[in-house]
């Protein structure tokens, strides 16, 4: 399982709605561990963030740069 500093870097360039979504996360717990507010997250806070961002499938889908369904 990732650290909370590495869950913290990873969520640096990412798209907080899809991941929070994909978690079963509330988005605010998600932008609050991003931004070190939430200093003490669950274990299953962390499981979560852990699995999906360790999953590589899952985890580009939610990076900024990713298609988003629009065409060019």
């Amino acid at each position: 399982m990732m650290t909370i500093d590495e869950i913290r870097l990873a969520l640096q360039d990412r798209r907080l709605t899809a991941i929070a979504q994909a978690t079963g996360l509330h988005y605010n717990t998600v932008i609050a561990i991003k931004r070190g507010e939430q200093l003490n997250p669950s274990y299953d806070t962390l499981s979560r963030l852990s699995t999906y961002l360790s999953t590589p499938a899952q985890g580009a889908s939610a990076h900024t740069g990713a298609d988003n369904g629009r065409s060019y």
